[in-house]
């Protein structure tokens, strides 16, 4: 992937407003795709109406990085 590419697509997604505090979403690089990879500890801490807000966020995040024609994946990590 290109750096250009990614770095605009990282502008983009930097552009949105996260609906709760202290939420971690790495993007990572795979040949094929990019991830958004998210935490369910993080994410459980929060009540129903907010996971709804962080789902509902992470979809508009995956539909920016689709939107540059790249395929983008959700990855939740599971409590260690």
């Amino acid at each position: 992937m290109v750096d250009v590419l990614y770095s605009d697509i990282a502008k983009a997604i930097r552009q949105l407003k996260c609906p709760v505090k202290s939420l971690t979403v790495d993007i990572v690089t795979h040949p094929d795709f990019l991830a958004l990879r998210v935490y369910e500890e993080q994410v459980m801490e929060y009540n129903v109406t907010q996971r709804e807000a962080i789902m509902q966020y992470l979809l508009l995040m995956r539909d920016i990085v689709q939107a540059y024609g790249v395929r983008c994946e959700i990855m939740g990590v599971k409590y260690a």
